[in-house]
Order: C-alpha cells, then sequence, then structure tokens
C-alpha cells in the first residue's frame, strides 16, 4: 500500500486535477490514518488546483485535519486564513471557525479583527449578539478595557433584546464604577423586557435599592 500512496502522491503533484488519483490517495491514506500526509496533500491541492473555490475547499480540509487529528490550532488557522480568498460562499464560516480557534489559543487581537470581519457578515441578530457578547468578554477580561466592553454589551443587547447576559454584563460593569443612575436605567430597561413575574420582582427589588441606598431617591 505504501508504495501505490507513492505512486499517487507522484501523480498529484504531476497533475493536481487528477482527480480520480486525488480520491484514491485521500482514501488510503484516511484508511491508514496517516494525517500528516492527508494534510500534506490538501494543503498541495489547496495551492495548485485550477479553481479557486476547489483550492479554499482543501485548505478548509486541511484546517479540519490539523485541528481535530493533529491537535494543531495555530496551523488550522492558518490553512482557513489562506482559505478565505477562493470561495465568497464560505467566507462567513470560516470566519466563525477562525474565531472559535483564536479564542481557544488566546490570540486576542487577532480574535477581535475576526469578529469584527465576521460581524460585517452576520445578518441573524442572535448571531451577532453572540459574537458582539463575546467581543465585550474579551475586551474586558483580556485588555481591561471596561469602556469599549460595554460598548460591546450595549450594542449586544440593542441588537437582540433578548441577549440578557449583555445587559447583566454591562449592568455590572457600571456597578463597579459605581456609575448608579446607569445601573438604574438599566434595571428599567429590563424591567420592560421581562415577562417572568417572579424575575421582575426580584429586578425591583434590586432597581428600588439602588434609588435608595446609591441614588438617594426614595420615590
Amino acid at each position: 500500500m505504501s508504495e501505490r500512496i507513492g505512486e499517487l502522491f507522484d501523480s498529484v503533484k504531476q497533475d493536481p486535477n487528477d482527480f480520480a488519483s486525488i480520491e484514491e490517495l485521500q482514501g488510503l491514506l484516511t484508511e491508514e490514518k496517516d494525517w500528516p500526509r492527508l494534510l500534506d496533500l490538501f494543503a498541495h491541492l489547496g495551492q495548485n488546483v485550477n479553481d479557486p473555490a476547489e483550492q479554499s475547499a482543501y485548505l478548509r480540509q486541511a484546517a479540519q485535519i490539523a485541528e481535530h487529528e493533529l491537535e494543531d490550532a495555530y496551523r488550522a488557522v492558518e490553512f482557513l486564513s489562506s482559505s478565505l480568498g477562493g470561495d465568497e460562499n464560505a467566507i462567513t464560516t470560516t470566519l466563525a471557525d477562525m474565531r472559535r480557534l483564536l479564542f481557544a489559543i488566546e490570540d486576542w487581537d487577532n480574535y477581535l479583527e475576526v469578529a469584527e470581519n465576521e460581524l460585517d457578515r452576520v445578518e441573524d441578530p442572535e448571531l451577532s449578539a453572540e459574537i458582539m457578547y463575546e467581543m465585550g468578554q474579551v475586551v474586558e477580561s483580556q485588555f481591561a478595557d471596561a469602556e469599549r466592553a460595554i460598548e460591546c454589551y450595549q450594542s449586544a443587547f440593542q441588537t437582540d433584546a433578548g441577549c440578557m447576559q449583555a445587559l447583566w454584563a454591562a449592568r455590572r460593569i457600571y456597578r463597579e464604577h459605581q456609575e448608579w443612575a446607569m445601573v438604574a436605567e438599566l434595571f428599567q430597561i429590563e424591567m420592560e423586557m421581562v415577562t417572568d413575574d417572579e424575575r421582575r420582582a426580584e429586578v425591583l427589588r434590586e432597581l428600588g435599592t439602588v434609588y435608595l441606598q446609591d441614588l438617594d431617591q426614595p420615590e
């Protein structure tokens, strides 16, 4: 089998559009679980096939091998980044994969850049809010930038009223900075949005405490 694999590799190197050899080689390498050579195959095809969309697809396959079989998130990100220009239809999902991996490896600067690019393409308000909330967590915890974090959190719950964790996070920061008027305003916003009677009562009690103890407004 090893000899046959070598022959097929030679064929593919000579003609990266020899799909019969590619299919057979991919099958043999998968059967052998020879992930490094399968990654090399996809990487080679991603650089040498004629069609840009096919190049992009092979590079994304290389990224999957790097991540799931070789546990190399850094290399997976590199392949995903290289794939972006080839297939317009795959850009949004590729950016999402990159964002997830960059978060995992704690590459925060590149994470924020990718997340912002993804936001420009996402149309679903719930997903947009989720990304904004995650960005807020990153800039707050990794860059200690409370002001920018609040902007992210506010954008999140303004985009999707159901993203309550973003409202709570913004309110927490305002509380930490003793900006009680904003704390009260966010409690009032939550009051308008909450339908559960028990939670409404809890929010009302907390709002009353802010007025009485922090804003000194008995009403």
